[in-house]
């Protein structure tokens, strides 16, 4: 087990206290599956995780992020941000690829929107269609990028073009191939039929990027989104050529993104090759069982967070052969605490134990509440960023910062839920801030039972009670 020294610093062990840091050089490779559940220290540690990878090892990260959870955690951190809906994706990008490859690519990949899979006659016509939009626009990867690859819109009009040319019979069949393509290329849906509104390029070169898919309407669309990235990252890093032997250059970090990981394509493709290329992907899902089983099986690093439910613990439990001790001790892991399970590069042995809670940075500072017989933690940076995107002003958030940092940022909920009121929030927010936090409903009871409960000194307001111990 790697102990401190050259490497990513995580957390001590549960037992002896042993400091322990992630490196990558002696696992089997550098891909890591993160699991548990809302609320367990997951996201935390993917935020800690790339922080302290960028400091040890030069590491870029860019994730796809399903939910715009790490947004303003990006932002904060001076990374850059692509949201998609406003920004726009075209589908029919080369990335670096040939057209013939691409092709492929496209056609597959619209049957995430599409009922091609279902008419193999009109994805036989979608297919000659975007093949004749590259053609006649004579693109290929070699061209400058300031050249207009073409657009579904291309491929649109050549459809449109040909079904005036055909016999009865296939004038149907590509009318038909027509109209299952042309809802993605309406106003307010043409997300991936406008030319690329960003530089792919530049996703790859940012020490910090990420690709918010939130803006987009519906899953699929958001998975369609998340795969065109994945497949313009997989030929990015085949086209560098090997170089082994190089720290881990790119991390790729899919939230909750797993949805487009359950097929033998292109994020299995990474997973497979991804250590010769010098490039890493970090799946994070709340179920074990959304992975594929190939990305589940040949992560070097696994980190299981607080995973409560019967499902998930048998999966594990098949996958990892442990015994019933350690299912008990994982269905019982607080906030922040995991289990580790390493795959060593020489095949000759894997381990599994425990870590305490994963030490954070100071862009990622805890609040911890205390309650009834438990100790939550909450991230202040996203506290905070939800406060503003409630309409709280930074005055008032001044006054809360001096109230948490008088009191080392440990507080009992009951005061915190009074320190959010006197922010200006209602008693119901405050009730779905905590249990959207993941704290357990008896404890947000709790918690709202003692705020009804306090009652401030007489004209004595939070601003005053900073300066109380």
């Amino acid at each position: 087990m790697p102990t401190d020294g050259a490497g990513v610093r995580v957390a001590r062990t549960r037992h002896w206290a042993v400091p322990f840091s992630w490196s990558f050089s002696p696992l089997s490779n550098p891909h890591i599956a993160v699991i548990g559940m809302s609320g367990s220290g997951k996201s935390f540690f993917v935020k800690t995780f790339l922080t302290r990878a960028n400091v040890s090892f030069g590491t870029r990260a860019l994730i796809i992020d399903w939910s715009g959870e790490y947004v303003p955690w990006v932002r904060q951190s001076g990374g850059m941000v692509v949201r998609l809906g406003p920004e726009s994706l075209n589908l029919l990008d080369l990335g670096g690829m040939s057209p013939s490859m691409r092709t492929s690519q496209v056609v597959d990949s619209l049957r995430l929107l599409t009922d091609l899979k279902d008419f193999p006659k009109e994805r036989q016509w979608v297919r000659l269609a975007v093949e004749m939009a590259y053609a006649l626009g004579r693109f290929s990867p070699s061209q400058r990028s300031s050249r207009r690859a073409p657009t579904l819109l291309d491929v649109l009009a050549w459809l449109k073009l040909q079904a005036k040319k055909q016999n009865l019979s296939e004038r149907s069949v590509v009318q038909s191939a027509y109209h299952l393509l042309r809802p993605l290329c309406l106003p307010g849906a043409d997300f991936f039929a406008r030319p690329t509104s960003f530089r792919l390029d530049a996703l790859l070169k940012s020490g910090l990027s990420c690709v918010d898919l939130s803006g987009l309407p519906s899953e699929s669309m958001r998975s369609l989104a998340g795969l065109c990235i994945v497949q313009f990252v997989r030929e990015a890093m085949r086209a560098r050529g090997p170089c082994e032997g190089r720290n881990l250059d790119l991390m790729v970090v899919m939230d909750e993104a797993w949805k487009i990981c359950q097929e033998d394509g292109d994020p299995v493709a990474i997973v497979r090759e991804g250590r010769k290329y010098a490039f890493g992907l970090m799946v994070a899902s709340q179920n074990p069982t959304d992975l594929s089983p190939v990305i589940f099986s040949n992560v070097g690093s696994l980190f299981v967070f607080r995973t409560p439910f019967s499902d998930s613990l048998d999966y594990l439990q098949r996958s990892l052969r442990f015994g019933p001790d350690v299912r008990n001790d994982l269905a019982q892991l607080r906030q922040g605490q995991c289990a580790v399970a390493l795959q060593w590069a020489d095949h000759a042995r894997s381990d599994l134990f425990f870590l305490e809670r994963v030490d954070g940075e100071g862009l990622l500072q805890w609040i911890v509440l205390e309650g009834t017989g438990m100790e939550w933690a909450l991230e202040k940076s996203a506290v905070f960023d939800g406060l503003r995107a409630d309409g709280v002003g930074e005055d008032r958030l001044a006054v809360l910062d001096s109230f948490l940092n008088r009191r080392n940022h440990v507080v009992d909920a009951a005061h915190f839920a009074q320190a959010l009121q006197e922010c200006g929030l209602s008693r119901e927010a405050i009730r779905q801030k905590f249990k959207t936090a993941g704290l357990p409903d008896d404890q947000v009871a709790h918690a709202m039972a003692g705020l009804f409960a306090l009652s401030l000194p007489s004209g004595k307001r939070l601003a005053e009670l900073v300066l109380v111990p």
